[in-house]
């Protein structure tokens, strides 16, 4: 991290310099989340310096800079004023009080750092640790509430210095008193305007929030209790005053669950009294959470929404001042220029500009504005990037209306194709028929795009393609696709076989029976599936799942009327199960009825480096059964891949700017998802963690082995237990340890997964609404309502005319 160092300097003569000319600069760049993750699991010796962004400060001419190195956990106070290249350094090495509920704790914790992690290293005393920092344009002021410490922070050659100023009069407010401990009461809000300081404290009861907000000197640290209630916001305004948001109620929402109308006041700390801006606020419904700043050259109060800077005057309306590449946490004002920092991204600085209207604007929907959008908004300034629609759970005429709807119209849509939170009729988000009508851009016009979806896995680069070879869309991530696998702990105990395990729907409905028959009295802790709900409703519902992802990986429309359903459910009726539904029965309301399963129906099919339990075929984890409907049928059950994608509207006026951002978006996917995409992935991921937790697992082994050593001839066997489990799980854990994408998984996924993937695709039987009326018709049939002649027709009628509709 360079940082220009001032040979000697006072914080007060940073403010010496007046604004400059418009700014459009990254001030500071956060690093990126795999060298962030690949940098931690580096020995500490070894570590870049790596910084986050803890707060920000407006001062009359600079603002001031907090940030925390990731490794030491110390601050730096830095400064930035327009015009400069980068922050300048006033003081580090500073660290912060924390949540101590007594200052011995806080001495203790810094005695052990200068002794351990930061020997060497010249900390301050607990005196001058800060607990929050504040300024009154002038000064950066600490305050520590264990001492009460008032005291200001500036710097000579990078090293801090500390004066003090006063001591907080009653240093309890800080303090959580209860039965049989304490704990820190910390502001959620602080801001300090001329020589006062309101602090924000909540707490709960029983009837909710308590909140209370605290007047503090600067001059000489009295205290009391300001004369506002129900405050939920502030910031410093203009003439010593305060902006406050807050309720005429304590509860934020009514009785019928409508939010409660936000006030906005001007509180004088001098006079103890508030006057009323708006009684009502109406440009947004909450301003609890956002950071609130005054600009008294604008006369206006800014906030962010989102990546857009918003500024009112009245809280009646708002008018758009700059855009930011990422959502601003933290926020101040200098001058004519907005200082925004968020902490995974960097610091921002922007000219605001009343009614602003930039070259380009990027309106992104489904998605909000991080990975390698948010690394595309950095690197071009230029393009106002901003999230401000969510339609990607809409249906497609939804899409389509939105897409007309003008000048704020999606520009791009991040979405789900088997998305279970879908709306439309149709069961989702129906790309192909979207594509169908003319409402995706071809995105193979941008060379990036082309040959990244040329590079794809069949299964995914031909969905994305038409038949005119057309690329609509741009595959992101997958996901789901849920399989039958067997849980081996059930299955050793039952001292069954492979060839025990049905292969296919006909034979696990005749293997329900067999159970029901030959195994319930012997194994009443076990169930054949993983549900105690009535067997045959649970085997119709997982009927209707497997023939709808039949019907989709051979490329048929939805139907019912086919002989190889009708097999399926003659299978049901056929079933035995009574005994089973018996032995579920809970005999007491403080009984389980949880009982461990042979056969998983859902076992998640992708992505196992995240979770080792389901790597298939290993010792003591799930192992993949290739079910088949019947066993004539090739198609192995479970549930289609859901494959996140990207769309962009053909009517958009940023195409050249679109197809840059589309290329930093697949720069950004990362490997892991690469291995399941791309074909022919052959290289595996390996785990930054690895040695970090090789380590850790050694140590722990060691201390296994002492205790085991160390114990009395009554406690060997049981301590001898443990250390052979923990020896079990070092081998069982080994490759999972050391990979994120193991070459044994890599390997499963070509071999068996790759080859049974299809892409779920909506139907009436994922969507959210009933608007259909099939849902209703399955509940029907499983009530006994109607028979399958019926269901077969009634069902196969609806679905001709939502097709027919969709036509």
């Amino acid at each position: 991290m360079k940082f220009r160092k001032m040979a000697s300097v006072l914080l007060a003569a940073s403010l010496l310099i007046g604004c400059a000319a418009a700014e459009n600069r990254t001030i500071f760049k956060s690093m990126g989340e795999d060298e962030s993750i690949a940098n931690e699991a580096l020995p500490k010796e070894e570590r870049k310096e790596s910084y986050s962004t803890e707060g920000l400060l407006s001062l009359n001419s600079s603002v001031a800079i907090l940030m925390q190195e990731q490794t030491s956990r110390l601050y730096s106070l830095y400064t930035w004023q327009p015009g400069q290249q980068e922050m300048t350094l006033v003081a580090s090495n500073m660290y912060r009080a924390g949540d101590y509920a007594q200052l011995k704790d806080l001495q203790e914790r810094l005695e052990n750092l200068k002794e351990d992690a930061l020997a060497g290293t010249e900390l301050p005393d607990a005196a001058h640790c800060f607990s929050m920092l504040v300024t009154d344009g002038e000064k950066v002021y600490g305050i520590n509430h264990l001492t009460g410490g008032i005291f200001t922070i500036s710097g000579e050659n990078g090293k801090a210095v500390y004066t003090d100023v006063a001591t907080v009069q009653d240093t309890k407010i800080f303090i959580q008193e209860e039965e049989d401990y304490s704990y820190a009461l910390l502001p959620d809000t602080v801001a300090a305007s001329g020589n006062t300081v309101l602090m924000l404290m909540n707490t709960w009861d029983d009837k909710g929030r308590v909140t209370n907000l605290y007047a503090l000197s600067l001059t000489d640290g009295s205290v009391r209790k300001a004369n506002v209630e129900n405050v939920r916001n502030f910031c410093a305004y203009k003439d010593g005053k305060f902006l406050v948001i807050a309720l005429q109620k304590r509860e934020d929402w009514d009785e019928n669950g409508n939010r409660i109308p936000q006030m906005a006041m001007v509180y004088d700390p001098a006079t103890d009294t508030t006057t009323m801006l708006s009684s009502s606020i109406g440009v947004r419904d909450d301003f609890s959470y956002q950071q609130l700043v005054y600009s008294e050259p604008l006369d206006a109060v800014l906030y962010c929404d989102s990546t857009q800077v918003m500024g009112t005057t009245n809280f009646q309306k708002a008018t758009l001042y700059a855009y930011l590449p990422a959502e601003g946490y933290h926020v101040a004002i200098v001058g004519d220029t907005i200082v925004s920092a968020d902490y995974s991204s960097g610091i921002f600085a922007r000219t605001l500009t009343e009614n602003y209207q930039p070259n380009h604007v990027i309106h992104l929907s489904g998605t909000s504005v991080w990975g390698g959008i948010r690394d595309y908004a950095v690197d071009y300034p230029e393009v106002a990037v901003v999230s401000d629609s969510d339609i990607d759970s809409a249906s497609a005429e939804e899409v389509a209306r939105a897409f007309a709807s003008g000048d704020d119209a999606p520009d791009i849509v991040s979405a789900y194709v088997n998305s279970y939170t879908s709306r439309d009729a149709a069961g989702g988000l129906a790309i192909e028929r979207l594509n169908q009508k003319g409402y995706c851009k071809d995105l193979s016009v941008y060379p990036a795009v082309k040959a990244y979806v040329e590079s794809l896995n069949p299964v995914f680069r031909d969905f994305v393609t038409d038949q005119n070879g057309k690329i609509f869309a741009l595959p992101i991530s997958v996901g789901g696709a849920y399989a039958f696998t067997i849980n081996p702990k059930v299955f050793e105990e039952m001292g069954l076989t492979m060839d025990d395990i049905p292969t296919n729907f006909i034979d696990l409905c005749a293997f329900v029976t067999r159970w029901n028959d030959e195994f319930v009295e012997d194994y009443p802790n076990f169930a054949p599936l993983d549900s105690t709900e009535k067997y045959k409703d649970r085997m119709f519902r997982l009927a209707l799942r497997e023939w709808k992802g039949y019907c989709q990986a051979t490329n048929q429309d939805l139907h019912f009327d086919d002989p190889i359903f009708r097999e399926m459910v003659a299978a049901i009726d056929a079933m035995r199960c009574d005994r089973i539904e018996e032995s579920n029965k809970k005999t007491s309301d403080e009984e389980s009825d949880y009982k461990q399963p042979l056969i998983f129906t859902g076992t998640w099919m992708l992505n196992s480096y995240y979770d080792g339990d389901v790597t298939f075929g290993k010792d003591k984890t799930p192992k993949l059964i290739q079910m088949t409907l019947t066993k004539d049928t090739a198609f192995y059950l479970g549930q289609g891949v859901e494959l996140e994608l990207m769309f962009v509207n053909p009517r958009t006026t940023d195409s050249d700017e679109i197809g840059t951002l589309l290329e930093y978006v697949i720069k950004n996917i990362r490997d892991e998802q690469k291995a399941e995409l791309v074909a022919g992935w052959t290289t595996p991921i390996e785990n930054p963690w690895y040695e970090e937790q090789r380590k850790q697992n050694e140590a722990d082994l060691v201390m296994y082995q002492k205790a085991y050593d160390e114990a009395s001839a009554e406690e060997k066997n049981a301590y001898k237990e443990q250390l052979d489990e923990f020896k079990l799980y070092m081998e069982q854990s080994a490759e999972s340890d050391r990979y994120t994408v193991s070459p044994a998984y890599i390997q499963r996924y070509q071999d068996v997964i790759l080859p049974a993937l299809y892409i779920g695709k909506p139907t009436v039987l994922d969507s959210t609404d009933n608007t259909s009326g099939l849902k209703t018709l399955v509940q029907r049939y499983i009530d006994g309502q109607i028979t399958l002649d019926q269901f077969i027709r009634e069902a196969d009628g609806k679905l001709r005319m939502i097709q027919l509709e969709n036509q």
